[in-house]
C-alpha cells in the first residue's frame, strides 16, 4: 500500500509540474518548470525547478539463493519506468540484479547523474527487504538467507 501511495504522490506532483514550452525554453529540453500564476495572466512567473530528472527503477523477481521468488516486482518496475518516462524522466531500469550489479549501478547513478547540481534523482525499488535490529537491507537476487555470514557481504545496507 505504501508503494502505491508514494507512486500516486509522485504522479500528482509530476502532473503539477510542466515541461518547458519550446517557444520559451532556451535552456535545456529536459528542464522542469512551474508556472506561478497571478490574478493577472501577464504577471505569471516561470520558475525552473530542475535542469534534468533521472530515475533508477529496480525490480527483482528471480531470487536464486533461498529467498522466495516474487511475481510482480519486475512488472511493477516496468510500469513505473514507463510512467516516469512519460513524466520526462531519463530512466534506467535494472531487473533482477545480483549484489555486484546493484551496488555498481547505484554508485554510477549517484556519481554521474548526481554530478549535476540541478538534477533531481529518484530511486524506486521492488523486491525483498530485510530488517534486523532496526537496520534495513535491500536484498539483491543472489543474497543468501540472513543467517548466513555472506548475507551482509551481498545485501545492501540501507546506510550505504
Amino acid at each position: 500500500m505504501r508503494k502505491l501511495l508514494v507512486f500516486g504522490a509522485l504522479l500528482a506532483v509530476a502532473a503539477a509540474v510542466t515541461q518547458p514550452d519550446p517557444a520559451k525554453a532556451a535552456e535545456s529540453d529536459s528542464a522542469v518548470y512551474v508556472e506561478l500564476r497571478a490574478d493577472n495572466a501577464a504577471d505569471a512567473e516561470r520558475w525552473k525547478l530542475y535542469g534534468a530528472s533521472y530515475a533508477l527503477v529496480i525490480g527483482i523477481d528471480e531470487y536464486t539463493a533461498g529467498w522466495p521468488r516474487l511475481s510482480n516486482a519486475v512488472k511493477d518496475a516496468e510500469e513505473v519506468a514507463a510512467a516516469l518516462t512519460g513524466q520526462g524522466f531519463d530512466v534506467t531500469t535494472l531487473l533482477n540484479p545480483n549484489g555486484d550489479q546493484l551496488r555498481s549501478e547505484l554508485r554510477n547513478f549517484f556519481a554521474f547523474k548526481g554530478a549535476d547540481p540541478e538534477a533531481r534523482l529518484f530511486i524506486w525499488f521492488a523486491g525483498h527487504g530485510y530488517t534486523e535490529f532496526g537496520e534495513g537491507y535491500i536484498v539483491p537476487a543472489d543474497a543468501p538467507d540472513p543467517g548466513e555470514p555472506a548475507f551482509r557481504a551481498i545485501a545492501l545496507h540501507m546506510g550505504d
